[in-house]
């Protein structure tokens, strides 16, 4: 006898044409939502390490301050009101990346520069530091700020014979025609003829101009600082007092481009480029 086997067709069914485009248009929309947040994340991450890398900076300032009677760094340039500084912290450091931040895309050297009214010299003589015991508020006075466009710096190699003053750049962050610069001169600092540039941000009595990246400083608006005892810090541009140190503590930028004196620094000024 013979069986007759009956099989039941199966009908495989794929994605519809609308189907396809739905799903392409969720994921669209989920990239369009994480890509600023991972952005954000990388970049906050790229934050923290110029932050680490100016916190390590901090420790070897602080350990060249013991090693000279207390006095911060002071460079070796006379002319550039303390160009060469990189190159006294280095040894304590050792390391030329600690010298450059991650987010500094100029790739020609370092992304770091002293507040020259920390260096005090005239004429061929060298500069001296600034002795800790002068600072009104070191916890709210600059000691490095961010700069981008450096070139020629090598911290390991600006004490060379071929290098006698450094390129570690130096300045006061108010951008004006005299702000003192690094690389072998004043003409490649921020202020100067060069190409160098503030990384800050346009900062509080600052003259924007060729001489800043732009309002905004280079991270998420604002920018890393170090300060005068040694902490490291994240800040608003405007919450920073630019200019040359003003002679009376009390004074708060009167003076014409002078920063503001740390006795009346209050309210949305946090720091100041002033000694005082």
């Amino acid at each position: 006898m013979n069986s007759t086997v009956t099989t039941k067709s199966r009908t495989r069914y794929g994605f519809t044409l609308i189907e396809l485009l739905v799903v392409i248009a969720i994921i669209a929309i989920l990239a369009a939502i994480l890509f600023p947040v991972f952005a954000k994340v990388r970049e906050k991450a790229r934050q923290t390490a110029c932050l680490s890398n100016l916190k390590q900076i901090g420790l070897g300032e602080a350990q060249y301050e013991q090693d000279y009677d207390e006095q911060t760094t002071n460079g070796i340039n006379p002319y550039g009101g303390g160009q060469g500084w990189a190159g006294q912290v280095y040894p304590y450091v050792k390391s030329d990346n600690v010298f450059v931040c991650p987010d500094d895309i100029s790739g020609v050297g370092g992304s770091y520069g002293l507040n020259s009214n920390l260096a005090h010299g005239t004429g061929a003589a060298p500069p001296t530091g600034t002795n800790i015991a002068a600072f009104t508020a070191p916890a709210r006075t600059v000691l490095l700020f961010e700069v981008n466009n450096c070139t020629a710096w090598k911290p390991s190699t600006e004490l060379a014979l071929d290098q006698p003053y450094g390129a570690s750049p130096v300045g006061a962050g108010n951008g004006a025609a005299y702000d003192p610069g690094g690389n072998n001169g004043p003409n490649n600092g921020p202020g100067g003829s060069g190409n160098m540039q503030y990384a800050t941000g346009e900062m509080h009595a600052s003259q924007l101009n060729a001489h800043f990246m732009g309002i905004k400083g280079r991270h998420n608006g604002g920018s890393n600082f170090l300060m005068a005892d040694n902490h490291a810090k994240w800040f608003n541009p405007m919450s920073v007092a630019s200019g040359y140190t003003n002679a009376s503590s009390t004074d708060c930028g009167s003076n014409g481009y002078s920063a503001e004196g740390t006795d009346c620094v209050d309210g949305p000024i946090a720091a100041t480029f002033s000694i005082n």
